[in-house]
């Protein structure tokens, strides 16, 4: 009878281990799952990111080109009164 026990005792602790091992391959499987998708959604935002950075340098360029037409379009403004004072200067009535 004490054999019979051994090796139920033995049969019992290689399930309990068993039962262990496969709950730490499942774990690990999980994990692995989750560190993929965590790696796939680092990269898109990388991805919108770099692409949303790219768009704000863009518009930045554009803004700053629109602002300098407008103040060359001041100054030719301003010229041109200036000239057409001094034109109508040299013209007394």
């Amino acid at each position: 009878m004490a054999l019979t026990d051994a090796g139920t005792e033995a049969d019992a602790r290689a399930h309990v281990a068993q039962a262990a091992a496969n709950r730490a391959e499942l774990s690990r499987s999980r994990l692995e799952q989750e560190k993929a998708l965590v790696e796939s959604r680092a990269k898109w935002l990388d991805e919108e990111l770099g692409r949303k950075s790219e768009l704000l340098q863009s518009e930045r360029r554009a803004s700053s080109a629109q602002a300098s037409r407008n103040q060359l379009c001041q100054v030719d403004t301003k010229i041109s009164r200036k000239n057409s004072q001094a034109t109508w200067d040299c013209y007394p009535l």
